[in-house]
């Protein structure tokens, strides 16, 4: 199985195949030259899992490569469920109450869903995030 079905098949447990494609509509899985266009390349090449991240100038702004299929999918999962979490709870704002606790929740939630690993790696990263920022009701 290539890595776009392995996207896939993670991200039909948790949403329909449009918001798939929606999602995935900046996501090229092909192996990129160096002249890449803006959007996001997802590839394997000898043994090498890559994430490359293209500006709208052209020039890589993020770049993951990993022996281990699991760091760019989890990149890949994390990002999208990000957008589809900050969506939904912008829809979902409840007053006196900081906005991320839906926003974080649902996130995790869908990674959850994805798999327990991606979960748990989200989970501490927002652990760290709210030490430095830590909810703020009532604003």
């Amino acid at each position: 199985m290539n890595i776009k079905e392995i996207v896939y098949d993670g991200l039909r447990k948790v949403m329909n195949d449009e918001d798939i494609d929606f999602n995935l509509k900046n996501i090229h899985f092909v192996y990129g030259d160096g002249r890449y266009e803006p959007g996001n390349y997802v590839y394997d090449k000898d043994g090498i899992y890559y994430y490359i991240g293209v500006g709208d100038r052209g020039g890589v702004i993020e770049e993951i490569k990993s022996e281990s299929i699991e760091d760019v999918l989890y990149k890949i999962y994390s990002g999208i469920t990000f957008n589809d979490a900050t969506k939904y709870a912008m829809d979902n704002k409840e007053k006196n109450r900081d906005w991320r606790r839906i926003l974080f929740s649902r996130q995790l939630e869908m990674l959850r869903g994805i798999n327990e690993q991606y979960y748990n790696r989200r989970f501490v990263e927002i652990q760290n995030i709210l030490q430095s920022s830590p909810y703020s009701d009532n604003i």
